[in-house]
């Protein structure tokens, strides 16, 4: 088992393994200690007319669900709190989106590198389809 780093916090973009070939890529954002096992995913679910933003505690790190996840950023553990405000912000919409619009969010809060919300935007696999309801009026 590896150390834990209580310290800070890694945030990471992910995406879920499709379960069907027509599903659409799953966007969600990653929140765990340096070397934990355990972590916090946000992220929104659902389908189109029924989002649902989710902060979810405890979900393993190393999970068969999260097909691929890269680092962003390295927080301070007391800016945690802050991430999962953010995030409460957002309005329910596609994962990717939502996802997008969590990184616009903690880049404007300083916890992240400024230009992530650019990169990651064009490649969240954001259908033309999906209604885009924005960050927020808050930002």
């Amino acid at each position: 088992m590896s150390q834990v780093d209580v310290t800070h916090y890694d945030i990471y973009v992910a995406f879920g393994r499709k379960q069907f070939l027509c599903d659409p890529i799953h966007s969600l954002i990653l929140m765990s200690h340096p070397g934990a096992e355990r972590c916090t995913r946000l992220h929104c679910e659902g389908w189109p007319g029924y989002w649902k933003p989710a902060i979810e505690y405890n979900k393993r790190f190393q999970s068969w669900w999260i097909e691929s996840k890269v680092l962003v950023a390295q927080i301070p553990a007391s800016a945690g709190s802050i991430v999962e405000q953010e995030a409460r912000k957002i309005p329910a919409q596609s994962s990717g989106l939502w996802a997008s619009y969590l990184l616009l969010r903690l880049e404007k809060k300083g916890l992240i590198p400024e230009g992530m919300y650019e990169h990651w935007r064009d490649q969240l696999h954001i259908p033309a389809t999906d209604e885009d309801v924005g960050p927020s009026n808050c930002l």
